[in-house]
């Protein structure tokens, strides 16, 4: 994003909560090449963006994204799907809600849009950060440090296309970022002028690698500066600052603790597909692109001989787009040091994995050694801008080995929030105990529209978490983990080119997790699936308990083991909850008796806005509510029920919230009613 050398004057507003108004800019694009213009951006208007008590604004569609499909399913519809006991799947019918399934509930309406949250100081700086301004490491207020200062958000990320390879889609993927960068641009100008007027502050060029200053990112609203860290709480009092965090942290991939790494030398990757139920899902392994945030990828692993592993990137020596090929510069997507992007891209697309999609490998930790021992020097720059090229290239699941002890509103977890706008599935690991005995979700699992991961041991009879894992809540309370996934695999290793280890941890569950999202995004339908669509699936795939009303899910569990839905009837959609249609009942006509009933629900919500529950009931033809799920602080319920012969009929889904508000909520849901035969 160009905004040039100039450092804009500081506004009477901007100076005094660091959010300038952007006047003009926000018109008509101009230099953007053929077929960028846009109509300017708008204001968003209620029924268009929840974002609390705050109004986006909303980029307009450029002419290049013309015929472009980058919406998802209507709300309010019900798709009956039937699996085959081989796992082909067919659609039987879609059909549309009638206006009596909805109702108002019991209560009363909300006055208006919910108030975010206020935050405190600490709240919104670093853990690592916190250490430094309280002295425990020598640094003295006068030291200057480099800092990721993340703001309120202004803009709406618009949905982008998902179909890489083809020209047009990538026309207007490219369109999209001209007109964000362009929106950008003289909101960054505007900041830059009252960050460099608060002191000694120097704006630090997210993408030298060109000739232009780019002052922060497209994605997220956020720059990077150079501070004197006696400022940086100044800096973090500021009513429209959201997190502050060093740019590098010396946050390290997810690897558990050495005592904790388990001792088999069996190949049990095979056994884990199978855990996942995976290995029925053969027609939904292709097409598909996943992108993976690791330490790159050995490329002549054996591992992966007759694969797709698509494009290797170096996210951290690379431009904002990352550099896809090696070359001068230093340019290197290689796994040579970590010895994890390997792996992980093992479990997804290599021999024995899950899928056989195209894998783009974005690395995104450095491989700097000091002695024997991997260091990371990268700093967050490189996931934000693996996130940009992720979406941009059209990615259409994404996976993030990271464990960053920033809180649900550090930069890594807003990336994370930002790409599911964009129409991306996130997956991530809850992360490990590590030296510090960090307990606590790491980033981005902790991020509100993130599923994170937690793990269970492949070898093990009992699918029970495994210990090294980080335990939930999310900081705002949030149900975290939100699913396990086996691990302890043996996957492929940089060792040599045919040499194996065992991925360990929650960083060897998660590529389970990541695999089975893009499995269930492709029986979905592939291009145009919501992502919160996906994420009911995935919850649905969770073991829980049948025949027990749920009010809670264990902090070292979630939903439970994932187990992908197999033979049987499946029904999914989205409702959209409003103050006067805060309840809504699902009807589903079950014509052949079948085993179990299982439901789950899936909602996103906005950082530091008040939570709204949603509830979830199974009720019977004969009217009676079989089995509830009604936690609190969660933003996904799940329920199971065992059903009784004879007991075809119109059965009934019942979804209640509470506490609805002017903007409403997306609600996404899935049932599957397992084949008796």
């Amino acid at each position: 994003m160009a905004v040039g050398c100039t450092r804009a004057q500081p506004s009477a507003t901007g100076a005094a909560d660091l959010n300038p108004t952007v006047a003009s800019g926000v018109g008509t694009a101009t230099g953007m090449g053929t077929g960028a213009e846009a109509e300017p951006v708008k204001p968003a208007s209620p029924d268009q963006v929840s974002a609390g008590a705050r109004a986006l604004r909303i980029v307009d569609a450029p002419r290049a994204c013309a015929g472009i499909d980058r919406d998802g399913r209507p709300a309010d519809q019900v798709r009956e799907m039937f699996i085959e006991p081989d796992g082909a799947m067919r659609v039987i019918t879609t059909t549309t809600l009638p206006p009596d399934a909805f109702s108002a509930g019991v209560d009363p309406p909300s006055s208006g849009p919910r108030a975010e949250a206020p935050a405190t100081r600490d709240d919104k700086i670093h853990p690592v950060l916190r250490e430094w301004l309280r002295d425990r490491t020598g640094l003295s207020p006068t030291q200057v440090v480099t800092v990721v200062i993340a703001f309120t958000e202004d803009l709406q990320i618009p949905r982008f296309p998902q179909a890489p390879g083809d020209p047009a889609a990538q026309a207007c993927a490219d369109a999209l970022v001209a007109e964000i960068e362009r929106v950008r641009d003289s909101d960054y100008a505007a900041l830059a002028g009252v960050l460099t007027a608060m002191g000694d502050v120097t704006m630090v060029d997210t993408d030298p690698s060109d000739d232009d200053v780019d002052f922060g990112f497209w994605l997220n609203r956020a720059v990077v500066v150079r501070v004197p860290l006696g400022l940086v709480g100044a800096i973090a009092d500021r009513s429209n600052v959201v997190y502050v965090q060093p740019d590098n942290a010396h946050e390290t991939p997810p690897r558990p603790l050495p005592a904790a790494l388990p001792q088999t030398d069996l190949n049990l990757l095979p056994r884990a597909v199978e855990l996942v139920g995976a290995h029925t899902y053969a027609g939904f392994r292709q097409p598909g692109t996943i992108a993976v945030f690791d330490t790159g990828v050995r490329f002549d692993h054996g591992s992966f001989d007759g694969t797709d592993m698509g494009i290797g990137y170096d996210c951290v020596a690379g431009s904002a787009k990352c550099t896809a090929i090696p070359g001068p510069g230093g340019f290197n997507p290689e796994d040579t040091c970590w010895d994890h992007g390997t792996g992980s891209a093992h479990i997804l697309a290599g021999k024995d994995g899950l899928t056989d999609m195209r894998l783009n490998s974005m690395r995104i930790y450095s491989t700097a050694i000091d002695g024997n021992v991997c260091i990371d020097e990268a700093g967050l720059a490189g996931a934000e801008k693996a996130f940009q090229a992720a979406i941009q290239a059209q990615a259409h699941v994404i996976l993030v080995e990271a464990q960053d002890s920033g809180s649900d509103v550090s930069l890594l977890s807003l990336a994370a929030d930002s790409a599911f706008d964009a129409g991306r599935p996130v997956i991530a690991p809850v992360g490990n105990v590590d030296a510090l005995f960090n307990l606590d979700t790491a980033a981005p699992a902790n991020a509100h529209k993130v599923i994170g991961v937690g793990g269970f041991d492949v070898a093990a009879a009992a699918k029970s978490p495994i210990q090294e894992q980080r335990l939930g809540p999310a900081p705002d309370g949030r149900v975290k983990p939100d699913l396990l996934a086996p691990t302890n695999a043996r996957v492929a290793s940089i060792e040599a080119a045919d040499a194996t280890r065992l991925y360990e941890g929650t960083s060897g569950a998660a590529p389970f997790g990541a695999g089975a999202a893009a499995l269930v995004w492709n029986r979905l339908g592939g291009t145009g699936t919501d992502p919160g669509l996906v994420y009911a699936h995935m919850i649905l795939a969770g073991q829980v308990p049948r025949d027990v009303d749920v009010d809670g899910f264990r902090r070292d569990t979630g939903a439970g083991p994932l187990l992908l839905p197999q033979a049987g009837r499946l029904w999914d959609g989205k409702v959209a909850l409003s103050q006067a249609k805060s309840v809504v009942d699902i009807p589903l006509a079950v014509v052949d008796t079948p085993a179990t009933l299982d439901a789950a629900i899936w909602w996103d919500e906005v950082p530091r806005v008040p939570h709204v529950p949603v509830d979830l009931a199974v009720i019977a033809p004969d009217g009676k509510v079989l089995v509830e799920s009604t936690a609190e602080l969660s933003v996904f319920q799940r329920v199971g029920a065992s059903i009784a012969s004879g007991s075809a009929g119109t059965w009934t889904i019942r979804i209640r919230g509470s506490n609805v508000d002017a903007n409403g909520q997306i609600v996404y849901w899935a049932v599957h009613a397992a084949d008796a035969r």
